[in-house]
């Protein structure tokens, strides 16, 4: 039996990525939330390199 890789949309991620900036640990924002820290991790370092463009879709950017 294979895992189905989990799909997070962008307003997840962020709103994940303000519980940690706003103080929370990585840590314990990942056993809330059912990931691993380095996910995260992950995320805050993306969304701190690109701010708001963070976490679109190709289809969604607008050229």
């Amino acid at each position: 039996m294979s895992l189905k890789r989990r799909r997070f949309t962008r307003e997840f991620k962020l709103k994940v990525v303000r519980e940690v900036e706003a103080g929370k640990s990585a840590a314990q924002a990942a056993r809330q939330h059912q990931l691993h820290p380095n996910t995260i991790i992950k995320w805050r370092k993306l969304h701190q390199q690109y701010a708001e463009r963070a976490f679109l879709w190709v289809s969604d950017i607008t050229l």
